[in-house]
């Protein structure tokens, strides 16, 4: 058995390759799973609840000893501690900042394209198999997400040509992208503790910790100061929960296409207003266009060297 899985707690471009390539595989005869570790997130609640459920399982006693494939993951750091890295015999991530020494038996395919999903999508084109229904509202679901709708400065063609072609299959309601968006917004004091955990990330940069929480808002400033004192409270026990030198929470609105980039400290405030050139981020401050997670890390990798 093949056990295919990314990082702990997944968002919904992770969930969907996992699910996706499993499938594939499965499709050729192999045998495959797909399985996750920690939470999903609000967007893939919001397309399991659409679709009546998802093929993947919670990992429950571990991951077997069979190969492991991951998938929209490149960074030893960001995956559940109880995976062998030695079994692991795939690597497929679309970032830049990939730790590809990291998995010493692998065969590594990054793809700097827009959406992990993008690069799934093209595997069942390459071999000529249409992916089930289910599975293209996934694929397409996450490329949506990854991209903003196709309006962010990672999406490719690659992204754009998958979109369609997955839309075609998937036959989603022309609503359907904005109600996912207006799912995923829906931030309050009760979740904003859990949806902040989830979507947090940290990658060892110049023997630096440095951490990214990145939310997708529509309305996203009123969201953001409705929230500020919370929000904070949070940043401030995952900067010392995971022993962070640095922190920033960074919103994109996914209507308007802008950051609302926001610190709490002051080594922060200084790291990331020196690479943004912004002033006034410890307040939160607005930064023009979209810039993902994606992005930012390889900003802070730069200027770290620099």
């Amino acid at each position: 058995m093949i056990t295919i899985t990314g990082y702990v707690n997944p968002d919904i471009d992770c969930v969907a390759c996992a699910i996706g390539y499993a499938e594939l595989l499965n499709m050729q005869g192999k045998q495959a799973r797909a399985v996750y570790a920690g939470d999903i997130g609000e967007e893939t609640e919001f397309v399991k609840k659409y679709l009546g459920g998802l093929n993947i399982e919670l990992v429950q006693n571990g991951y077997g000893d069979g190969e492991i494939i991951l998938v929209d993951v490149s960074d030893p750091n960001g995956i559940d501690e109880l995976i062998d890295i030695n079994k692991v015999f795939e690597v497929i991530d679309h970032r830049k900042l990939a730790y590809i020494q990291g998995f010493p038996n692998a065969e590594l395919h990054i793809d700097l394209v827009g959406s992990c999903a993008t690069l799934i999508a093209e595997r069942f084109q390459e071999v000529g198999i249409l992916p089930s229904r289910d599975t293209a509202v996934l694929l397409y679901s996450a490329i949506v997400s990854n991209t903003v709708n196709f309006r962010n400065n990672v999406t490719t063609q690659r992204d754009r040509d998958m979109g369609e072609w997955l839309k075609e299959i998937s036959m989603v309601e022309s609503s359907y992208v904005a109600s996912m968006f207006e799912y995923k917004s829906n931030i309050n004091k009760e979740n904003l503790n859990e949806i902040m955990r989830e979507e947090f990330k940290f990658y060892e940069i110049q023997g630096e910790r440095v951490g990214v929480v990145q939310l997708e808002l529509s309305d996203a400033v009123r969201r953001v100061k409705e929230l500020e004192g919370n929000i904070r409270r949070v940043l401030s026990e995952i900067k010392g929960e995971n022993s962070l030198d640095y922190l920033l929470l960074s919103v994109v609105d996914i209507i308007d296409g802008f950051n609302y980039f926001l610190t709490i400290d002051h080594s922060s405030t200084g790291l990331f207003s020196s690479i943004f050139n912004l002033s006034d981020i410890d307040k939160g401050t607005k930064y023009e266009g979209i810039l993902m997670r994606k992005e930012i890390f390889p900003k802070v990798v730069e200027y770290l060297e620099r």
